[in-house]
């Protein structure tokens, strides 16, 4: 078994046999469902805390997507996945089990299998789940207000994010022409080791000859979402970097993107899509924030069938909204020579 986390999800995964399915679903719901929290054990896991915390203070690249979203979003979507330092060592058992009454409950939850039919899903849920109804907490929406947020550090690179407010989930047209977008613009290479011929690290190369890395970011949430980029590289280097990327963001807003591109990137999403179902785990993620956001599952089908009727002329008028919207900025590292937000715009 596996826990992650993330802005908007707990996810408890298992890999198991199927000669082992009955015990495993049994050992799930009583984890999900009557969880039980041990002063000694969360006491056990303070190692485990502060070293994760030492891992994001020599991470530029994860402080800055944190840093992003703080400046973007504030509230809500703006809390870091890290606990702060000043709460270190004062988490007790009552406040995880308050939190858990009022977060994990059954209205809010979704369960997905893999390699299991759905009448079987379905008998395991009902005889072994048996989640609190409970009073569910206010939930605090995602709302975009921008910002900048800057952290200098000792280091020869820095690490900028400038991003707009892009897509949630239940606006499907606008998510798919925002990821083709993406898949235009830069989103690494499509093959391992490969190189990539997008239109953002191409133009970023032919304002310097050092080192740098360049990515579109596009991510999605229940309330919001965030389109922009993310941009590593010589501190010496970085206002020429933003404002190669920054033009070729305005280009787009004003002319557009051509057919041939959009058929390019829809090729890549397609892929992306279909090789995202060849892991069980990966699909069950999938599938599970899907049936817990928007209340229902798409097939691969139907998602390849939605990218296919996406137009330019859809990508051109979504990029010409989301790249004119009120921008957030991040950066971390050596700073002297990274413009501010309202140098940019």
């Amino acid at each position: 078994m596996t826990v992650s986390s993330t802005r908007e999800q707990l996810v408890f995964s298992m890999d198991v046999t199927r000669d082992n399915l009955d015990a495993a679903i049994h050992t799930l719901a009583s984890i999900v469902t009557k969880p039980a929290f041990k002063d000694w054990e969360v006491k056990d896991l303070l190692p485990r805390v502060r070293l994760d915390l030492a891992h994001l203070q020599e991470s530029p690249h994860i402080q800055v997507i944190e840093g992003v979203h703080a400046a973007a979003f504030r509230h809500a979507l703006g809390h870091s996945l890290y606990t702060p330092d000043f709460m270190v060592g004062r988490h007790s058992p009552a406040m995880l089990a308050e939190f858990w009454s009022q977060h994990c409950t059954a209205e809010r939850m979704s369960i997905v299998g893999v390699g299991m039919s759905h009448a079987q899903l379905v008998e395991y849920v009902t005889k072994q789940f048996k989640a609190a109804a409970g009073e569910q907490a206010n939930a605090e929406k995602g709302k975009f207000f921008g910002g900048e947020q800057r952290t200098l550090t000792f280091s020869a690179l820095a690490h900028v994010a400038l991003v707009t407010e892009g897509a949630s989930h239940g606006n499907a047209k606008a998510v798919i022409a925002l990821a083709l977008l993406q898949k235009i613009l830069g989103s690494g290479p499509q093959l391992k080791y490969g190189a990539t011929a997008a239109a953002l690290p191409s133009a970023m190369a032919k304002v310097t000859s050092g080192p740098f890395t360049a990515t579109a970011l596009n991510v999605n949430y229940s309330d919001s979402g965030l389109f922009g980029f993310y941009v590593a590289g010589q501190a010496a280097d970085m206002a020429s970097l933003i404002q190669s990327a920054l033009g070729e963001f305005r280009a787009i807003a004003k002319s557009g993107v051509s057919e041939a591109q959009v058929k390019t990137a829809k090729q890549q999403l397609k892929a992306a899509v279909q090789m995202e179902t060849e892991g069980s785990m990966e699909t069950a993620l999938s599938l599970g924030i899907q049936a817990l956001h928007n209340g229902e599952v798409v097939s691969t089908e139907e998602a390849l069938k939605a990218i296919d009727g996406i137009t330019a002329s859809d990508v051109s008028l979504t990029a010409k909204s989301v790249i004119n919207g009120k921008p957030a900025m991040a950066a971390v590292g050596n700073l002297s020579n990274t413009p501010h937000l309202d140098q940019l715009l």
